[in-house]
């Protein structure tokens, strides 16, 4: 049930874009206003959310290098025997993966 109403000002100009608009798909005022609103929304939760993919795919392929450098770090150390830092890297790494799974 549609109960509220809300009311804005716009110029006349406007007033006759939306009109035209409106009647140039077979639609009443406020439902062309009703639908207009919905894309507009859902058009914006979707580029929020294609932002937020590209963000946490950035952020995995950064991880990944960290990752390989660390993996590099470790391969080095072992070829010179050197074993003291390795098990905190392998910590690390193993953090890092655990929060990369988290990610995806």
């Amino acid at each position: 049930m549609k109960n509220k109403t809300i009311r804005f000002r716009i110029s006349d100009e406007q007033y006759s874009e939306i009109l035209n608009s409106a009647s140039s798909v077979d639609k009443t005022l406020s439902d062309w206003i009703r639908e207009s609103l919905k894309i507009s929304s859902d058009k914006n939760l979707v580029e929020n959310k294609l932002k937020f993919v590209s963000e946490i795919q950035k952020l995995t392929r950064e991880i990944s290098r960290i990752g390989n450098n660390i993996n590099q770090i470790s391969k080095y150390a072992n070829s010179k025997r050197e074993f003291q830092e390795i098990e905190s890297f392998t910590e690390i790494m193993k953090d890092i993966r655990e929060k990369v799974q988290s990610l995806r």
